[in-house]
């Protein structure tokens, strides 16, 4: 298990705390001024996702107008053209590195054997299912398109379940009584992720963001509430709960209420509450604390830890109003790393933090949103009917509200009067050639991202088009996708998968029956092994992502079908691949997941002769006419139909 914590050493007021907050403090005000642009450009970023346009004072006019008087009025609009590149984006990488069956897979580095691997792969596609690993990993490929730099930390979980049941109790006397009875259940035990907006992560800004793990200090900020304190206090990695200061903020000092249009969780209304009925359920600690918790590499015997001269990574959990030391612990992992993985959209080496999608299409989204609302606009005038109207000639009134009929009355003498009494304006529009400069934008910015149309599925109209011809543009619309995610994979899936291995290798506890993984693990004898503490000792690779994605599945089945069948005609060949797997494969390719459940299974002529005698297993009924010239009829007058055939074929099972 992790590192439990120090607990009388950095009590309130003890010398060894105060250094420890002051050290904590310093490092994660280092790290926030110097990411508070990219903390400006990551705000805006999420704006841009949501395709939020800040209103103007004339467009809340215009709305006030369109929603209390009912008076048709427009207001700007914002093209969502890079959330569409975002996701179609997010689409391809996560179709690249979660469409894998398992999602991580391993090498031997030094000659360790397959069943090993098997072992290692069938382990970690369970903490991967069972672990809801899923869903983050989601988030985190979406995050690095939309920020440019995704982030997930990885930590050890060994859940246990308390169920509590009220149940009547009978003494040696007979006599019953009412008892709260509490049960302690194992939970799930392995690798958890969470996800770390790039916000509240406080990584060492002297050196870049892929080269965080060089640098001296890392850690995040998060908000945790009451019970999580004291679940982790039970466990020994907190302590000094009952200090926390119980008008403790439950936001961190620079969250604003307009800091970004996207909604958080509330905190406030549960903090309020607490306060207010705190005299009356006799609450003394706040429900939401904000946390820091910052990962430092030191050296035990200058910050008198210990007598140790190495340098060493601690772990500190401060509170966020710098008075409370919650933490401080060894971190104890032999990975001797930071526990948090990062993707990047960029392989910029040397930026402080690389740009995200938005960031990169920022002015092309300008351009497209002003081409689209001045055309708009434009429109919108010239669908008014304007007149030029002398007020000495024509009733105002029934300009401004006009009679049934349209019916426009003249005063007395207007027409002595020279010139028009009411005369259109034409207007042009303008704007008519801003549809043609929409597309060319639009153009230069699939050129910038790498995302046409093809891969946001929409296929360009150009005629008629063969399938090898859309297949072909939908390649080379990718093949800019490609190194991306090589990157991505030589970097955060690699360094992830390297330390849930080494987590599980330290903190396995238990040998469990798993399911084994993979395309062809059906093909492997027995789909069920043991995987435990010394099933899965050893070196092992992730076999990285080549970076392709099999567009048209169908289109290599139909390969492959070619292929089985050209083996037909070729012995040498077929004596040396085997068909029915090849076969499988096909099927899966096809999309067929459950072939393995019509193979059949050959057994001893002993075992087969026991299953017939138990009535689980019929003979194959041979060729030839039975009563009446009918072949394979009901019944069983004719004894030749229950010899058994020949040529290799035995009984089958019922229904088989």
């Amino acid at each position: 298990m992790p590192s439990l914590t120090l607990e009388d050493e950095i009590r309130r007021g003890q010398p060894l705390a105060e250094r420890i907050i002051e050290e904590v403090r310093r490092r994660v005000r280092f790290s926030e001024r110097s990411f508070s642009n990219k903390r400006i450009a990551w705000r805006k970023a999420e704006d841009e996702i949501i395709a939020y346009v800040p209103e103007s004072a004339l467009d809340r006019k215009r709305r006030n107008s369109r929603e209390q008087a009912g008076v048709p009025r427009y207001t700007t609009i914002k093209v969502p053209y890079t959330y569409a590149t975002i996701m179609a984006l997010h689409t391809y990488i996560a179709s690249v590195f979660l469409s894998r069956t398992p999602i991580f897979q391993f090498d031997g580095r030094h000659g360790e054997g397959q069943q090993q691997v098997l072992a290692v792969e069938a382990l970690h596609d369970y903490q991967v299912r069972v672990g809801k690993m899923l869903p983050v990993l989601y988030s985190w490929i979406y995050d690095a398109a939309r920020y440019g730099v995704g982030v997930i930390s990885l930590y050890w979980a060994n859940h246990i379940r308390r169920a509590t049941e009220i149940q009547f109790i009978t003494d040696e006397w007979g006599r019953q009584s009412k008892e709260q009875i509490t049960i302690e259940i194992p939970g799930y035990q392995g690798n958890e992720v969470m996800n770390t907006s790039p916000r509240d992560w406080l990584p060492d800004p002297r050196v870049t963001m892929r080269d965080f793990q060089k640098g001296e200090f890392c850690g995040s900020r998060s908000k945790l509430s009451w019970l999580q304190i004291k679940e982790r206090q039970k466990a020994g990695f907190y302590t000094n709960a009952d200090f926390i200061n119980n008008n403790i903020s439950p936001r961190f000092f620079d969250e604003r209420d307009d800091d970004s249009q996207v909604e958080k969780p509330e905190d406030e209304l549960i903090a309020f509450a607490s306060r207010q009925y705190a005299a009356l359920d006799g609450k003394t600690h706040p429900d939401i604390i904000p946390i820091y918790e910052m990962f430092i590499e030191l050296i035990p015997k200058e910050w008198n830890l210990g007598a140790s001269d190495y340098p060493e990574k601690w772990v500190f959990t401060v509170t966020a109003d710098w008075q409370t030391v919650l933490g401080a612990q060894p971190h104890g992992a032999y990975h001797c790393e930071y526990p948090y993985h990062f993707l990047e959209l960029e392989p910029d080496a040397y930026a402080l933090a690389n740009r995200g999608m938005p960031e990169i299409l920022s002015g092309v989204q300008q351009t497209l949103d002003w081409l689209l609302n001045s055309h708009f606009f434009n429109v919108r005038a010239s669908l008014n009917n304007l007149f030029v109207v002398d007020p000495m000639r024509v009733v105002m009134k029934d300009m401004t509200e006009p009679m049934p009929g349209g019916i426009i009355r003249l005063r007395a003498g207007a027409s002595n009067l020279p010139g028009k009494a009411i005369e259109q304006m034409q207007i042009s529009d303008v704007t008519r050639n801003n549809v043609g400069d929409f597309m060319q934008v639009m153009g230069i910015g699939e050129r910038t991202s790498g995302v046409n149309d093809q891969m946001m599925g929409a296929i360009t109209k150009t005629g008629r088009r063969t399938a090898t011809e859309v297949r072909s543009s939908s390649v080379g619309g990718v093949s800019r996708q490609k190194i991306t995610t090589e990157y991505m994979s030589a970097t955060g899936f690699d360094s992830l998968a390297r330390q849930m291995v080494q987590n599980s290798q330290q903190y396995q506890e238990e040998r469990i029956t798993l399911k084994i993984v993979g395309n062809l693990s059906g093909l492997a004898g027995t789909q069920w092994m043991q995987a435990g503490p010394d099933d899965i000792q050893g070196f092992f690779d992730f076999v990285p992502v080549d970076g392709t994605l099999p567009l048209d599945r169908f289109a290599q089945a139909n390969l492959w079908k070619e292929i089985l069948v050209a083996m037909q005609s070729m012995p040498a060949v077929g004596m040396e691949y085997s068909s029915s797997k090849i076969f499988a494969w096909v099927a899966q390719l096809a999309g067929l997941r459950n072939i393995d459940k019509f193979r059949v299974e050959i057994g001893s002529p002993e075992f087969l002769q026991a299953q017939a005698q138990a009535g689980n297993v019929v003979p194959i009924r041979a060729g030839g006419g039975g009563k009446n010239g009918n072949r394979g009829g009901r019944g069983g007058a004719n004894p030749e139909m229950n010899r058994q055939p020949t040529g290799n074929v035995g009984p089958v099972a019922l229904g088989g």
